[in-house]
């Protein structure tokens, strides 16, 4: 109908009517994209806060699991130390074989960050973080991958040397099933497994400090990305 009416404004030679005819055709198209770009725009707006929304449920149950992890972290560092400290003694009684059995358990054990949170991995790997039209917020984002990043392979590298810790400690711990068969003589005072006990202690302490920093990263990204959406509703 338009271009039937401007075909007719053309041949009439009503050049008044088709410079009308062609403004208001510009004027569509012009109006046309904008609400296309408006709609868009909201389309990402709301994708962008479904991430954020995401990755603080993420956060919030990795916190609470990484408390409890970082709780029994202590424990287990308290219960290597002791065992340790045993080893450093030149004669055993058998209060101390029985406290070594209960508490040399603990250096086998280990902790870490191995992989990243799904919604960070989405946003980042996904391409998702341009949606996020808040720049602070997307270098929080980018500040707490480099913390996990980091953290991931501190955890990756302890992890390495404490398997080599623990060929060290099965080449000088006899067993029978779970059960140590070594004798007082064979620990106390035993230099190699000293040293093994030893290492393992600082691989344990080390990852507690990997814990409680990537723990405080987690935090912060918390408060800011809460702090974030409670402007964006008000």
């Amino acid at each position: 109908m338009i271009l039937r009416r401007f075909m007719k404004h053309v041949t009439d030679q009503n050049w008044v009517a088709v410079g009308l005819d062609v403004l208001v055709v510009i004027t569509g198209i012009f109006i046309g994209l904008q609400v296309t770009d408006w709609n868009q725009a909201r389309k990402d707006a709301a994708e962008g806060r479904y991430f954020l929304e995401f990755l603080a449920s993420q956060l919030e149950a990795e916190t609470q699991d990484r408390a409890k992890e970082i709780a029994e972290s202590r424990e287990v560092a308290a219960l290597t130390t002791a065992a340790t400290g045993l080893l450093y003694k030149e004669s055993w009684t058998d209060e101390d074989l029985a406290t070594f059995q209960r508490t040399h358990i603990a250096v086998y054990r280990f902790w870490g960050v191995r992989h990243r949170p799904a919604a960070l991995r989405r946003l980042i790997e996904g391409g998702k973080l341009d949606l996020i039209t808040s720049k602070d917020m997307q270098a929080a984002i980018l500040r707490y991958e480099s913390a996990y990043m980091e953290a991931i392979q501190q955890t990756n590298t302890s992890y390495a040397y404490s398997k080599d810790i623990t060929l060290d400690l099965s080449n000088h711990l006899r067993y029978r099933f779970r059960e140590v068969v070594s004798t007082r003589e064979e620990l106390a005072g035993n230099h190699a497994l000293q040293s093994a006990f030893r290492n393992k202690m600082v691989m344990q302490r080390i990852q507690a400090d990997v814990l409680q920093d990537i723990q405080a990263a987690s935090d912060e990204l918390l408060k800011t990305v809460k702090d974030y959406l409670e402007k964006a509703e008000a």
